[in-house]
């Protein structure tokens, strides 16, 4: 893993999917519009209920992890009572997490959750939300001879791999000639547009 992606400047968010009522019911991947639920953390906030302690980074293969921290509990001093952090009850598996850096958005799933009750703290981790996405889509998917879906050209399969999905094929997908068996090719997608 690389260095720390987040030097200043981020705004994280929790965002849904709302059902459109004017949506086409035979298909389903327009049928849901994403809508940012609630701001958890910035670097200017410095509330005891923000996100904490934002770490991006990138591997080798280009796939982003966002970590950050919450508290679970924090002391209200005009209260004076221990109050639990109301964001937490939000963060559960699967939640779709949006982030905010050099101005520029990366959509992440929540995929661990790690609780500590010594320090009262729980730590987020989560991973791109296109990887997410996509293998849903691929699950229902077999390319087999059998069922004579396996031929074609690589942007012609790709297009049936991302078949209702948000995403699509790029422009800048090259048209290759296949001069080996089994070959792997590269294929560029163009991201969904956050709204």
């Amino acid at each position: 893993m690389s260095e720390n992606l987040i030097k200043k400047d981020y705004i994280l968010s929790i965002w849904l999917e709302e059902r459109q009522p004017d949506a086409d019911v035979n298909s389903p991947s327009y049928a849901y519009k994403e809508k940012e639920f609630m701001i958890i953390g910035t670097d200017k906030d410095e509330s005891p209920v923000r996100a904490f302690n934002p770490v991006l980074k990138r591997d080798a293969n280009g796939n982003k992890t966002l970590t950050f921290e919450m508290f679970l509990r924090y002391f209200d001093e005009d209260l004076g009572e221990t109050i639990e952090n109301p964001f937490c009850q939000y963060l559960k598996s699967e939640t779709h997490i949006k982030l905010k850096t050099k101005g520029k958005w990366y959509d992440f799933v929540i995929k661990d959750i790690d609780e500590d009750s010594t320090t009262r703290k729980v730590s987020y981790t989560a991973k791109d939300f296109f990887v997410n996405e996509l293998s849903k889509n691929g699950y229902a998917l077999t390319f087999d001879i059998d069922h004579r879906n396996n031929t074609g050209t690589a942007r012609a399969l790709a297009e049936k791999v991302l078949e209702d999905t948000d995403w699509k094929v790029s422009d800048r997908s090259e048209v290759l000639k296949q001069t080996v068996d089994q070959p792997l090719f590269m294929v560029h997608f163009s991201a969904p547009v956050a709204v």
